[in-house]
Order: structure tokens, then sequence, then C-alpha cells
């Protein structure tokens, strides 16, 4: 007999539970690279898909505050073969990106705390992180949400420390990149490769519509909730960035200890310096579990919500026998990580190649869905015509056009992660990518035919 779930998160919640889910601390460095023109990316990211993709999932989780979020709206659109592929492609993305993560987590660690270790040392932390964040996955939200309050917080206070960080050498001395109003332009040099990361960090929205079942009033409070938390987040990026940009030279910039790099250049490695670099490098660190926590409370219960509806194995609607949550999609989402990890320790490549690798497979399983949102959301407005408690502000044509706008912005991302328009195909790093992606979808093709063919039979 399934338990009921206790209806414990508000709009409060929301906001911080979404601010902790897209604010990632730890892959600023890879946007910061770009140079500062990356500053002109993040608006253009933002006006062609933060702002569309905020409203679209607002009118949608409030039209449809569906348990299976995402992949519930899809289904509906599309019919539920295709809720199925896109709940497939989002728990897979997890399983795959929390690799990748914990290994820059374990990178940092090791940099700050213990520089002689060496690699088998920083793939049992990954190890050890890996398993804490399925743990806490597992907590009802009333509870979960203090965790992710906690690194929304902690999230807060790294970009303070970076802006005073970048005050003080201002007072000091001149930016390390030159941020004349022309610099800040986006460009296609360097730039478009990690216009795909910019994306990357700038999702999450629906992960509270998964979660529906246990909100006050999904109705009223996703909305809200989106509205608010998206204006702190666009400046909390905005403002990180720009500090980064003026603390570190971007090819300076290492993807994964980036962060703790520009407050050494500032702070030094000796004395109140050290300790200060520490203070904020852990406050990362404890931003990190909170995030993969969050995605993973978010994403296991679309799979599961799949799974009771037969959309999926039924191993992945396991529920916890005490608190009623998702229990089988965050155990499997955890032994294909550590699988990964394990595999990254027989490779022994560095920990930036592998985090590039690792971030771009998963990046690509992650965007995909996206590009059918924004199509669920176009249908849903031609064929259901219910009242919705919230709706895109203007004509059905601006809402349809901008829906449509940034599922081209979607597609176009995947691309670059791709293949770089004007540079020549990387084969090396590209084809494992698309053996992996082809890989990917034929296994979710495989699980999802088994779950419908048991649904049939029984």
């Amino acid at each position: 007999m399934e338990q009921k779930q206790m209806k414990t998160f508000g709009v409060l919640d929301m906001g911080l539970f979404s601010l902790c889910a897209i604010v990632v601390i730890d892959t600023l460095p890879a946007t910061a690279a770009i140079g500062p023109s990356a500053l002109g990316w993040w608006i253009v990211a933002m006006f062609c898909f933060f702002l569309p993709y905020g409203l679209v999932s607002a009118e949608l989780g409030s039209a449809y505050p569906d348990e299976g979020g995402l992949g519930a709206w899809i289904g509906r659109a599309f019919g539920r073969r295709w809720g199925a592929r896109v709940t497939w492609l989002y728990w897979a993305q997890l399983a795959l990106g929390l690799p990748s993560v914990y290994v820059l987590f374990s990178a940092m660690t090791i940099r700050l705390f213990f520089p002689d270790l060496g690699l088998g040392p920083q793939v049992a932390l990954a190890f050890a992180a890996t398993w804490l964040t399925i743990g806490l996955a597992l907590l009802p939200l009333a509870e979960a949400k203090w965790i992710a309050t906690t690194g929304a917080l902690a999230k807060i206070a790294v970009v303070v420390a970076l802006i005073g960080a970048a005050a003080l050498h201002l007072v000091e001395g001149s930016p390390a990149n030159d941020l004349t109003w022309t610099n800040l332009l986006p460009t296609r040099d360097g730039g478009l490769a990690f216009v795909p990361i910019i994306l990357f960090n700038l999702a999450g929205f629906e992960l509270m519509a998964g979660a529906s079942a246990e909100m006050k009033d999904p109705r009223r409070d996703v909305p809200r909730a989106i509205g608010s938390a998206g204006a702190v987040i666009t400046l909390l990026y905005l403002a990180a960035t720009a500090s980064l940009l003026v603390l570190i030279p971007s090819d300076q910039l290492s993807l994964v200890n980036g962060i703790v790099d520009a407050f050494e250049a500032v702070f030094g490695t000796t004395g109140w310096g050290r300790r200060a670099t520490i203070l904020t490098g852990s406050l990362v660190l404890l931003s990190i579990v909170p995030t993969m926590m969050s995605w993973t409370l978010g994403v296991s219960r679309v799979a599961a919500a799949a799974a009771r509806s037969g959309e999926l194995p039924p191993l992945f609607g396991l529920l916890h026998p005490r608190w009623a949550t998702p229990l089988g999609a965050p155990l499997l989402a955890g032994v294909v990580a550590s699988t990964g990890l394990f595999l990254y320790g027989l490779a022994a490549g560095t920990s930036e190649d592998l985090f590039w690798s690792l971030t771009a497979f998963a990046s690509i399983l992650f965007l995909l869905p996206y590009v059918l949102l924004f199509a669920a959301f176009i249908r849903l407005r031609r064929t259901d015509k219910r009242a919705r408690p919230y709706a895109v502000p203007g004509s059905e044509t601006f809402a349809i056009g901008a829906a449509l706008a940034a599922a081209l912005f979607v597609a176009l991302a995947i691309l670059l992660f791709l293949w770089v328009p004007g540079e020549p195909v990387n084969w090396a790093f590209t084809l494992p990518l698309l053996v992996g992606l082809i890989a990917s979808l034929a296994w979710g093709e495989y699980l999802i035919g088994s779950a419908e063919k048991r649904s049939l039979s029984g």
C-alpha cells in the first residue's frame, strides 16, 4: 500500500530548491574561461533560453501539476512513449553526470586539504560523495528541503565572497581581463564551445513539478517560485562570472579548480589568505552535495512516476518503506555512477579531461528533453484550451514564437557540443559522444519496450 506524502513544500522552499539546483558554482570557471564575452553570452542565453524557459515552465507547472513533471507534460502532448523516452534521458543524464561532478568535487577537496594524495583516494572520495548524495535523496522533502536551503545559502555566500575579492582586487589594481564594452559582446572565437554549458547551468525549474505531490499549492506557488528564483539566479551568475574575470586571466582558469585559483591569486597561499581560500573553497564543496541531492531527488520522482504508470521498468518505481520516497531510481543512478567512477580509476586520465568529457555527454542527454519540452508547450497551447492559472504573458503567437526560438537555441547548443562551426570536427572527442548517445537511446528503447509489454500482459 502506497503511503501518502505530506504536503510541506511552500513557495519559499520551492524558490530555494530551484536556486540550489540551478546555480552551479563549480562549473562557473568553464564559462568564465570564454573571456569577457562570457558576460555577453550569459545575457544572450538569459533572453533566448532562460526567460522563455521560465515562463513556459511556470505555465505548464501551474496548468498540469502532474507528479511526473517534464515527462508527464511531454506524454500529454505526444503520447506515453515520448514521455517515457524523455524520462529515460532525464534519469540517464543524472546517472552519468554524477561521476563528472564528483570527480571535480574530489579534485577540489584534494587540492584544498590533501595535495599529496593520488588517484586512488580521489576516486574513493568521489564514491563516498556519490553515495552520500543518494542517501540524502531518499529523504522526504520536509527534511531534504533544509539541505537544499543550506546549499542555496552556501552558493550565495560564495558569490558574495567572489564579489568582495573582486572589489579588493580592483582597489589594488586593474582587472585581470580587459572588460571594456566591446570585449563584453558575445563573440564566436572560443565562446561558442562553452555556450552549451551556460544552458546546462540555467536548467532545473521543472524539477519542482516532479514533486507536486508534496507541494502545498503547485498551481499558485510554481509561477511565484520560478519568477523570484529566476531573478536571483540571473544576478548571481552575472556577478560571479564578472568577479572571476576581474580576478584571474581567462586563459589561466582551470575548469576544475578555477574558484580556488581565483582566491589564491588575490589572497595568496599563506597565512590569512590561505585560510580565506580554504573557507571559500569549503563553501563551494558544501554547495555541491545539496545541488546533486536536489537533482537526484527531483529526477528520481519523475522516473518513479513513469515506472508506476508502466512506462519504465518497475525497479525504477520502488519506494522507501518508511518515507514513501523513490528508492529504486536513485539506487540505480548510484550504481551507474559508481561504475563510471571505477572506469575512470582504470583509465587514470586527468580530472580536467574526464570532467569535460563526462559533462559534455551528460549535457547532451540533459538538453535533448528541453527541445521536446518547448514542442510540448506549443502543442498543448494549440490542442488543450483549459483555463491556465498562469499563462505566458502576451498573445498566443508571442508565446509560441518564444518557445520555438528557445527550442532552436537548445538544438544549437547540442550541436555545439559535437561541432563548432568554422572549426574541424575533433573526432577523438565527438565520436565517443555519438556512440554513447546512440547506445543510451537504444538501451532506453529496450527498457521502455519491455515495460510496455509487461504493462500490457499484466
